[in-house]
């Protein structure tokens, strides 16, 4: 049992170590409003009061616990499949997997700052974007894998799954009535993957 759970951390432990860090704060957050607002992406404080902090401290945090919930199965799903690939394939697998992460979180979290910084009632709070990044990281150097199987059609490759899931997001994005909904933080949370999976990869 040990050996198996040990096995499964070393096959992705720079993802699953974000997640226990993401699930103990990310909780503590939901029963404490003061932690939640003092860890939130809130563009004029990181601006006006300097608190750069929060460029990183905004994907420790969520809305709600179906949001915490989403996101952690989209990490898990996404994040620890790339991780793993690339300590696989690469000398620094897991360095590299965390240089991802980390480009599409500040990807995201700098655009939206740069936006919303005269905007002192708004924040964001989630992984969103930094899990955009790293699933679409997946699909560029895994892109012929089997990503899911749907009713008659068979085994969806990868590219094409990435493909449906951006254009399911798309039309859900220009459909939903959810105003707090930030889009922003998926699409440049997603290019700021791309960019750095292409560098470190050349995929």
């Amino acid at each position: 049992m040990i050996s198996t759970i040990m096995k499964t951390f070393l096959s992705a432990p720079i993802c699953y170590g974000l997640m226990a860090i993401i699930t103990l704060v990310s909780l503590c957050a939901l029963k404490d409003q003061k932690l939640f607002f003092h860890l939130v992406l809130h563009p004029n404080g990181v601006i006006e009061s300097k608190e750069y902090y929060r460029l990183i401290t905004g994907d420790l945090v969520h809305n709600d616990l179906i949001h915490f919930l989403i996101n952690q199965i989209m990490m898990f799903t996404f994040g620890a499949r790339l991780e793993n690939h690339l300590l696989l394939t690469t000398n620094q697998g897991s360095l590299s997997f965390l240089i991802i992460y980390l480009s599409s979180c500040l990807s995201a979290s700098l655009f939206t700052t740069t936006r919303h910084w005269r905007e002192p009632d708004y924040s964001n709070a989630g992984t969103s974007g930094s899990i955009i990044g790293c699933m679409l990281g997946y699909v560029m150097v895994q892109p012929d894998i089997i990503a899911f199987y749907l009713p008659v059609v068979g085994g969806i490759k990868n590219i094409y799954g990435g493909l449906i899931c951006i254009i399911a997001y798309m039309i859900y994005q220009f459909r939903s009535d959810r105003a707090n909904i930030n889009h922003e933080v998926h699409f440049f949370g997603g290019l700021g993957g791309i960019l750095a999976t292409w560098i470190l990869t050349g995929n």
